[in-house]
């Protein structure tokens, strides 16, 4: 497999002709078998880097469509294998406040298993305290049973809603203050996570986090091996493998190999 790397320029990586690729042959994370497996396995990988990250902040399982580019050795395979999921039903997409082409990524069992949480009686850590014990609301269920687990896009209108799965207006409000559906334009929404606010939140700061650390050093550069034995900052709420899967996928930074293993370099803005 051919293997491209973000160009350096004065020793600086050009982010506007760069390409990130990790060089896998000798990439420090990924273990062989996630690097020549599918995406559902690549998914499953994120999702173990983090998973106690995610159960102390109050997070189901989720992953950014980027990170698997930062995995998977193929950009096109990663894209193929996303939309077959995602036709299968086996996978929710989440567009983001990140950028037109960054999605989440749930598996659909997730995703439903977390909406029940939030009306379970148990005491983790989540978002809306004020739902545990509380009955799911009828078009909650509703919604997971007719629409979660047969529906593919990422959008949905009126029409679906109202004409094919006979949901009331009074419906469509009570899942938008649920947090599973969020207003795309006047007759359509974005089917959501209802703890995306908080998800979001804590990328942002982490991705600054991690990116400030690899800028302060002299040329913008650190040893990978040597970024994750760093105690991580308060920001870096997910772990440093985490964040570092998101700025490669990103191509906030760039892989460069050397002597002394591979370095992530900081893609100029």
């Amino acid at each position: 497999m051919r293997k491209r790397f973000g160009s350096l320029v004065g020793g600086a990586v050009n982010k506007k002709s760069a390409t990130t690729f990790v060089p896998w042959e000798s990439n420090d994370f990924v273990p062989k078998d996630v690097k020549e497996g599918s995406v559902r396995s690549a998914l499953m990988y994120l999702y173990n880097v983090s998973s106690d990250n995610f159960k102390n902040e109050g997070l189901p399982r989720i992953a950014l469509k980027n990170q698997l580019y930062s995995v998977v050795g193929s950009r096109t395979k990663v894209d193929q294998e996303i939309n077959r999921l995602r036709e299968n039903f086996d996978i929710k997409m989440f567009k983001t406040s990140l950028g037109p082409e960054q999605y989440c990524v749930m598996f659909t069992d997730d995703y439903v298993e977390y909406i029940r949480s939030l009306y379970s009686d148990h005491t983790s850590k989540d978002v809306d305290r004020k739902a545990k014990g509380k009955p799911m609301p009828l078009c909650l269920t509703k919604f997971i049973t007719e629409v979660v687990t047969s529906y593919s896009e990422v959008s949905i209108d009126r029409d679906y809603l109202i004409k094919r799965k006979k949901f009331k207006d009074t419906d469509i409000t009570e899942l938008i203050k649920i947090g599973v559906l969020t207003g795309k334009d006047v007759s359509s929404w974005w089917l959501a996570i209802p703890c995306a606010g908080k998800f979001m939140k804590i990328i942002r700061k982490g991705r600054q986090g991690t990116l400030q650390i690899i800028r302060r050093t002299k040329y913008k550069e650190i040893n990978s091996q040597e970024l994750l034995k760093r105690k991580k900052p308060l920001s870096v709420k997910l772990g440093f493998l985490y964040h570092i899967h998101d700025l490669i996928g990103a191509d906030m930074v760039a892989c460069v190999t050397s002597t002394t293993g591979l370095l992530l370099k900081a893609v100029d803005d």
